[in-house]
């Protein structure tokens, strides 16, 4: 059986990914040369139905897979949308099983608007993201956020220029101020050194940016 799972929902494609793992007993882990995911795929160790192939960002690099060398269960994990044209090598594919991770564009939009929008609207948006997602989810959001707005590059596609303009406008020095400060907010989190809890915390965090 073959899963693929990608998106730009990172978090999310990343517990889907350990609830997979969690049901075998043994995980290989491949890189993305495919001579190397042939040869494991091709193990008689890998018969074993309790043995998992577990690739990452195997399509980044525009690698191609000859699924004949495939017999156990591969799961590809891309920290990214792979493209249609990827995919379709899979088509008509036995027990193949795509699923595509998405942010929420309210997120985005949440995201986008730190530092550069008026701060009643930046806390509405707040608000109204916390009706539908946990606090935890959006803190991890806004810190990817910060670590895009600091490494631009790490952006792709239409992203990367709403990365940029957001960027300047707050500012590098401003930026890396802000970024310790969400370094901080989730130390204290994991060590339960959060008076207010996590809310409040990111609440006055966006008050003060």
């Amino acid at each position: 059986m073959i899963t693929i799972l990608h998106g730009d929902d990172l978090v999310a494609s990343r517990e889907e990914l350990n609830k997979i793992r969690f049901r075998y007993k043994s995980v290989d882990l491949v890189d993305r040369e495919f001579s190397k995911l042939a040869q494991v795929a091709a193990s008689q160790l890998l018969w074993d139905d309790q043995r998992l192939i577990l690739v990452e960002n195997f399509f980044k690099e525009k690698a191609k897979l000859e699924l004949s060398v495939v017999t156990s269960d591969v799961v590809f994990w891309e920290g990214e949308t792979i493209s249609k044209t990827a995919l379709a090598q899979f088509e008509g594919t036995k027990g193949l099983r795509i699923q595509e991770f998405t942010i929420p564009v309210l997120i985005f939009r949440f995201c986008e608007a730190i530092g550069v929008s008026d701060k009643r609207r930046v806390y509405e948006l707040f608000k109204e993201v916390l009706k539908t997602q946990d606090v935890e989810y959006v803190f991890l959001m806004i810190v990817r956020q910060f670590r895009l707005l600091l490494c631009p590059d790490l952006a792709t596609g239409w992203q990367k220029d709403k990365i940029v303009s957001q960027g300047k406008k707050i500012g590098l020095d401003r930026l890396k101020l802000i970024f310790e400060k969400l370094l901080l907010i989730d130390y204290r989190s994991k060590t339960s050194g959060l008076i207010n809890g996590l809310e409040s915390e990111i609440e006055l965090l966006l008050i003060w940016i």
